[in-house]
């Protein structure tokens, strides 16, 4: 497999991960919270990682939200990625895939997030 982020509809699809284009940055992989309580503790929240572009034009949007298996009536999607995990290599996980709605003009979106999250392990 390429070292670059990639994506495939469905979890455990391994085998067939296609490289995202254009390539986003990451946050790297974020980890929950432990919390803690009088009866234990707990995490708050789960795993996740950000996949952030700068700008994006209205082509490249669709283009993307769409290899994503996102719409604007799919407002997320069980997807396999490869991304770049906090030691600077690559991981693949099974992830949910959402859209975090940011500021756009008509002609580009501006500072996209995709938010990947519920990360586990592939079988």
């Amino acid at each position: 497999m390429a070292d670059a982020y990639q994506l495939v509809d469905g979890f455990n699809n391994t085998g067939t991960l296609v490289t995202v284009d254009p390539q986003p940055r990451s946050t790297g992989i974020q980890y929950p919270r432990v919390v803690y309580a009088p009866a234990g503790t707990y995490a708050d929240g789960s795993a996740y990682t950000l996949w952030i572009y700068e700008s994006l034009t209205r082509t490249q949007f669709n283009t993307l939200r769409t290899a994503f298996g996102l719409s604007d009536t799919a407002l997320f999607n069980d997807v396999t990625i490869k991304t770049l995990g906090n030691d600077n290599a690559w991981v693949v996980k099974n992830a949910r895939i959402e859209y975090i709605p940011q500021e756009r003009d008509p002609y580009f979106w501006k500072n996209v997030e995709f938010r990947l999250y519920n990360l586990e392990a592939t079988a």
